[in-house]
């Protein structure tokens, strides 16, 4: 089996307009990949700094994954997270045409800051390999 184990902490939050913060995340996988241990959701405590810009955390994010076999995108997706790169359009018309683009509205606001170490198991058995440099 494949596994994936992600360690790290939710640091905190900055350049939001207010400054009284929590951070409510979620993990989403595929069927194909099984939880061992940890939480795949959570919620972070309220900080409301009173000098500081920073709203600061420190939520703990410790979780494992397992999988039996890597289809091809997942492998495209790990390639792209280490290497660089990203998704892309098969057809570029949906662009210009797609009317689902137009439901879903964001505003882009404020940045929040995570430290995590991912560590691979087994993924040399599918053919996925890393060479950092």
């Amino acid at each position: 089996m494949a596994e994936v184990h992600i360690i790290g902490q939710i640091v905190g939050a900055s350049h939001f307009p207010k400054h009284s913060l929590f951070c409510k995340w979620q993990i989403h996988y595929g069927n194909g990949w099984r939880l061992i241990s940890g939480l795949k959701e959570g919620q972070t405590h309220v900080d409301n700094p009173q000098y500081d810009e920073k709203a600061y955390w420190s939520h703990p994010v410790d979780i494992h994954f397992a999988t039996k076999g890597i289809q091809g995108t997942l492998r495209d997706q790990i390639r792209q997270y280490f290497v660089g790169g990203g998704p892309q359009l098969k057809n570029i018309e949906l662009a210009y045409c797609g009317y689902d683009r137009y439901r879903l509205q964001t505003e882009t606001m404020g940045i929040v800051h995570m430290e995590l170490g991912i560590i691979l198991r087994h993924f040399d058995k599918f053919g996925v390999e890393f060479k950092f440099m």
